[in-house]
């Protein structure tokens, strides 16, 4: 591995010391570390002996840094511990970058928790064997391969180099748990099977491409502890588990997310920006997540009859949007949502909505709020109940329905609303 410093020319034996002034390039690798006094001496003409000692500092510290971490790529099949594994030979350490190259299968059987502060990059297969729950965490994780797990409820951590990564791979294991750590992104590509929870400890985690988890059908609970968990997938996603903490959740590109989960406490934002989220879940649902419609669909398509979904949070229109109310007769409260600001001249169109103007809805009921101030006038002018002519309106107890006759505006030239 190269380390580069700047301001500095190569030294060729060709200067002799003491005429080649500072101003290109030193190209220092970890032999050239173990003569740092030797090449101080020569690149540092003229120089104080304080000076160059505090040069010899500031290189040692380089250097002590640049030989502690090592990259170790697999040359074959075998075990992790075995050190003919890897190129150079030896095991991985706790600092050390690790490649598991395309048509290799590594095995990791060691009865301790493995952590590296390096990246992993796995083009063949990691295969987690321990029959014992063990923790393995590396600072990234990257590539295009497998990481299989068998034996106990491993849990495999990745992210605390808080840098932005890609895994195109998949990662299995009826009760392999994921977390992601750090304040970097990972993108997963790969259509995960892993069966355990998914921690999201800072940064954020996107599916994308066609990634998904649980092959589409992820029954793990998911704990968001501030950060963001984004379906950007085009496969259709449904997360049956429960989603908690004070992390967000974002929906984009084109699939479906549903989720079917009676108690989803996370108190970050829910941002739909593409696609549907829809909620259908298996019993009467509590929501605390304050919605977000920015230009996705927000839907109840297929929720079971007598269900009744309660936001204590808000709604909030940022782009033109779409609310998809199910066939079967049920209820959507959301809190008063008044005091919520709309981005003008956008549109939210309700689908779905039937019954007689003025009066209760007979099938998907929609509530804001418990009296008649649940939304402003100009909230209600932003929107539009499909197959009816005015705006919707209001009543006492806070449920949207079709209005009967055009409402009327007062425009207020200070505030521009």
């Amino acid at each position: 591995m190269k380390y580069i410093m700047k301001k500095y020319l190569f030294f060729s034996p060709a200067h002799s010391p003491g005429t080649m002034p500072f101003k290109g390039f030193c190209l220092i690798t970890s032999a050239t570390c173990s003569s740092l006094n030797e090449v101080l001496k020569r690149f540092i003409p003229g120089r104080g002996r304080k000076s160059l000692l505090l040069m010899q500092l500031a290189f040692l510290v380089s250097c002590t840094g640049l030989m502690a971490q090592t990259l170790r790529t697999s040359v074959s099949s075998g075990s992790w511990s075995a050190s003919g594994t890897w190129s150079p030979a030896g095991v991985p350490g706790a600092s050390d970058q690790v490649v598991i190259s395309a048509g290799h299968t590594v095995t990791y059987s060691t009865a301790a928790n493995f952590t590296t502060s390096g990246a992993m990059t796995v083009s063949g297969t990691l295969a987690i064997t321990q029959a014992t729950a063990r923790t393995f965490s590396v600072g990234g994780l990257s590539g295009s391969g497998n990481i299989v797990t068998s034996g106990g409820a491993h849990t495999f951590r990745t992210g605390s180099n808080n840098l932005n990564t890609t895994f195109s791979g998949v990662i299995s294991g009826s009760t392999t748990r994921f977390e992601k750590m750090g304040t970097g992104t990972i993108t997963l590509n790969g259509v995960h099977t892993f069966g355990g929870s998914l921690t999201i400890n800072g940064g954020s985690v996107i599916l994308s491409g066609v990634g998904s988890l649980g092959n589409g059908s992820y029954v793990g609970n998911i704990v968001n502890n501030g950060g963001i968990l984004n379906i950007a997938s085009t496969t259709n996603q449904t997360l049956s588990g429960s989603i908690s903490g004070s992390g967000s959740v974002v929906k984009e590109s084109t699939g479906t997310l549903t989720l079917s989960h009676s108690t989803n406490t996370y108190t970050g934002s829910t941002t739909i920006s593409g696609g549907e989220l829809r909620l259908n879940p298996v019993a009467n649902a509590t929501v605390a997540s304050q919605m977000i419609l920015n230009g996705g669909t927000l839907s109840t398509t297929g929720i079971t009859a007598s269900r009744t979904i309660t936001s204590s949070s808000t709604l909030r229109l940022t782009a033109t949007s779409t609310l998809a109310l199910g066939a079967s007769a049920h209820t959507l409260s959301f809190a008063n949502s008044s005091a919520q600001s709309w981005t003008p001249s956008t549109l939210l169109t309700v689908n779905g909505w039937t019954g007689t103007a003025g009066l209760p809805g007979t099938a998907g009921r929609v509530f804001f709020g418990n009296t008649v101030g649940g939304l402003t006038a100009i909230q209600l002018g932003q929107m539009t109940l499909s197959g009816y002519s005015w705006d919707p309106v209001l009543r006492t107890d806070g449920e949207l329905v079709a209005g009967n006759s055009p409402n009327t505006y007062t425009w207020n030239a200070t505030t521009g609303s």
